[in-house]
């Protein structure tokens, strides 16, 4: 994929257009540290709902939380209350890429023994900010008005913490084969959690400003199911069919 910027699009005859430049994994001007960050203050490059439609909207809660097996890179909750857990590598991380997978089941066991209490004593010590005595609920009204009532939210995310009906996500700035074949073993051996992997690819601007293009690179299989309705009348009988999906993680059917 070469992107093309185009400046002046409405005024044909002083139209120009470049070529982005892909910023090369193997040195880039970068670590993992800004990617977390970059993709915490810009959730809308985690296409979460891409993966499962549950985990839309996904709202950044708080980065580097720390867990019995290490530090999850970033931690996002939905309006409803189903985590999201991701962990970034890049590219040049050859030894980290090959560990990332256990890594990441290793966070989602921790994350279904983690209490709601426990993880919002762990968010005022991070984020070091004057919440009151539910942060982790301050934060979702703060970005999302509509959300549930706040006792309904607390049970909702405490069942999905404790039934682990998570999404897991490895995101980097460049994915290779081996990390995909993993991938794709872990999904035809996944339990309650949905999976992905997404990629964050970086250009340069002639400016030297960059653009970010997410994308999906795999995720969790879904189930499809076709319904077939008869209807019989006095007249006539037809015959037809609804094509229906299973969500892994709502673990209902939906068209």
């Amino acid at each position: 994929m070469k992107p093309v910027f185009i400046k002046n699009l409405n005024t044909p005859t002083e139209q120009t257009s470049d070529i982005l430049r892909q910023i090369q994994f193997e040195r880039p001007p970068y670590n993992e540290d800004w990617l977390q960050n970059l993709i915490h203050n810009h959730p809308n490059l985690v296409p979460a709902g891409e993966v499962e439609a549950c985990f839309e909207n996904i709202i950044p809660v708080i980065r580097e939380l720390p867990l019995p097996s290490g530090y999850l890179d970033n931690f996002y909750i939905t309006p409803d209350g189903y985590p999201v857990l991701v962990e970034v590598k890049l590219w040049k991380n050859q030894e980290a890429r090959r560990k990332v997978i256990a890594q990441i089941l290793e966070y989602a066991k921790d994350c279904a023994g983690l209490s709601y209490e426990t993880l919002n004593t762990e968010i005022k010590k991070i984020l070091k900010q004057p919440f009151g005595d539910n942060p982790l609920y301050e934060i979702v009204t703060a970005h999302a008005p509509n959300a549930p009532e706040e006792s309904v939210f607390i049970d909702r995310v405490t069942r999905n913490m404790r039934e682990g009906r998570f999404l897991l996500l490895i995101l980097g700035d460049g994915i290779r084969e081996d990390m995909a074949a993993l991938a794709e073993y872990l999904m035809h051996h996944s339990l309650r959690y949905s999976f992905g992997i997404i990629q964050v690819q970086l250009f340069e601007l002639p400016d030297s400003s960059v653009v970010a293009l997410p994308s999906v690179l795999a995720k969790t299989q879904t189930i499809e199911r076709h319904v077939t309705i008869v209807t019989n009348s006095s007249k006539d009988v037809q015959i037809g069919y609804s094509k229906r999906k299973l969500s892994p993680i709502s673990g209902t059917w939906y068209r």
